[in-house]
Parts: structure tokens; C-alpha cells; sequence
């Protein structure tokens, strides 16, 4: 078998393996197809993480229509009953674990628990907020605003991505969240608070393989199912609309979805806007315009 290797900070190392782990768990109830994970704790601590080298093969409507009905069981999964909006993969947000250094995760497995929190991860290079299992339930407003739009503000108008009157745009926009006006059910299969998301599916972080798509570098967490879905839309995934269809069969969207696609896709937005400056917070504008 081919690996693939890569190696950066430890904390961002964990921070993916634990993401591949949960969204691994899902795969075997029906959920999405996730790179198989080959390296140790060990490894992970080194900040080395290896993975199955995958072979690319050209997307298909139908291919794409079936990773749409097992992304919906993927955002489903959830054996504790209560997922809430940002909570880290692992049930955890600083994770010790209790992985053997000596023992791989066997691929399409879940890592072993990492109920004692001690150790630090990290979610991207970005740092993607997120929160303890156990951390006060706040509503998909109050989230999405604090944790997916706020903290991407400051950095995005200090590179003039945003002038301040985009910023006090988004910023009225983001009270609008916390007050409600845009909470609506997630999808039909899911019963808890939040889904459990991929967190960072543009259309590269899906590999279409002879066995499908399959989900990589992944920034898991608890959110809206929405978000994930919205996310393919911004960069183009192939044959977008049979993701949603195969979606929708499986785990019907909640009434206006459509008219949420903007707002669902305004955090990879802005995270745009404040790495890399630039057309990204006009783009950001546009998208929340409506919802203004």
C-alpha cells in the first residue's frame, strides 16, 4: 500500500487524526468514505501524520449523488445523543488519548477514547474554534456568529479585505444570527443539537475514488449540516446539485434550505478574507447581503 505523509505541528497533527478518527466511526453505519489512517500516537506526537496514498479518479453524477446520501448518515452519526455547535472531534478539546504508541488505528476504524483532556489540539492551521463536549449548548446563531464569523473580523479588515463599513455590516449581521433570525432545523436523520460535519469541505477536500468520494483533511466539529453542504457550492464541486439531491433523499433539508446556502458559506468566506486578503471580503459581502 502507498502512504501519503505529511508533518507540521503536533497539536494540528492531532487535530486531523482525531477529525479522520470520529468521521471513520460513521462509515461502517452507512456514513462517507474518509482516508484511512495509518500512523501512531507516536507519530502524531512527532507531528507526523501518514495515510493511505489515494488514486483520483474522475467524478460521475452518480458517484456524486451517492457521496450526497452517505455524507447525509456521516452528519448523523452521533452515539452520545447530543452533539452541540463546536464541539471538537474526540468529545474533546485539548485530547489525551489512550491510543497505544505502538498500535496504528486500523483503517476505516475509530481511534481508541480520548476521554482524559490534556493535551492540545489544534483544528488547521487556522485554528478553528471549538469547544469541550461538555461545554454550556448554545444555538446555531449564537456559534455561528461567535466562533465562525467574529474572530475572522479584525484580520480580515487589518488587511483591507473589509473597510469599516463592511465590518459593521457583518457585525450587525452576526446579531442577527445571535438573536435567532436564521436558527432552522438540521437535516431529517439528525437528532442531536449539531451534526457532525466535515468542517472544511471545499470541493478539493473530496477525493473521488474508484470507491467513491471520499472525505479528506478534515477539520471535524459539531455544526450545521447546512454548512458542509453550502461549502461545496463556493469553490465548485462537480455535480454539486446530485450531492444535494442524494442528500435530500436520505435526510430531507429542512424548508428554505436554499435560500441558507449564502449564509452557510459565508464562514469559509471570511476565513478567505482574513488569510489571504484581497476579492475575499467582497465575495463575503455579497454572500451576506441578503441576510442583512
Amino acid at each position: 500500500m502507498e502512504t501519503f505523509v505529511k508533518t507540521g505541528d503536533p497539536a494540528e497533527i492531532w487535530g486531523e487524526a482525531l477529525s479522520l478518527a470520529e468521521l471513520a466511526e460513521a462509515t461502517p453505519h452507512g456514513g462517507a468514505p474518509v482516508v484511512p489512517l495509518l500512523s501512531t500516537a507516536a507519530d502524531h506526537d512527532r507531528g507526523v501524520i501518514r495515510e493511505e496514498r489515494l488514486r483520483s479518479v474522475r467524478a460521475t453524477a452518480l458517484a456524486a449523488r451517492e457521496f450526497g446520501a452517505r455524507l447525509a448518515r456521516t452528519h448523523a452519526w452521533d452515539p452520545s445523543g447530543h452533539r452541540i455547535f463546536g464541539q471538537a472531534p474526540g468529545s474533546a478539546i485539548p485530547a489525551s488519548n489512550t491510543i497505544s504508541p505502538d498500535s496504528p488505528a486500523e483503517p476505516g476504524k475509530a481511534a481508541p477514547s480520548t476521554a482524559d483532556r490534556s493535551r492540545r489540539i489544534r483544528l488547521g492551521s487556522w485554528d478553528l474554534p471549538v469547544v469541550p463536549a461538555d461545554f454550556p449548548t448554545r444555538s446555531f446563531g449564537e456559534f455561528y456568529a461567535a466562533d465562525r464569523i467574529e474572530p475572522y473580523l479584525g484580520p480580515a479588515r487589518d488587511n483591507c479585505a473589509l473597510d469599516a463599513s463592511g465590518t459593521h455590516a457583518l457585525e450587525r449581521l452576526c446579531e442577527r444570527l445571535r438573536d435567532g433570525t436564521f436558527d432552522s432545523p438540521q437535516p431529517a436523520l439528525v437528532h442531536s443539537p449539531a451534526a457532525l460535519l466535515h468542517g472544511d469541505l471545499w470541493s478539493g477536500n473530496v477525493m473521488w475514488t474508484e470507491r467513491g468520494g471520499m472525505l479528506i483533511d478534515p477539520v471535524s466539529h459539531g455544526g450545521h449540516a447546512e454548512t458542509d453542504l453550502a461549502t461545496l457550492t463556493v469553490f465548485r464541486a462537480p455535480f454539486a446539485e446530485e450531492i444535494y439531491a442524494g442528500y435530500n433523499e436520505v435526510s430531507p433539508l429542512a424548508s428554505g434550505w436554499q435560500h441558507r446556502i449564502g449564509l452557510h458559506s459565508l464562514h469559509i468566506l471570511i476565513l478567505h478574507a482574513a488569510l489571504f486578503g484581497g476579492s475575499y471580503g467582497a465575495e463575503t459581502l455579497a454572500a451576506a447581503r441578503p441576510y442583512l
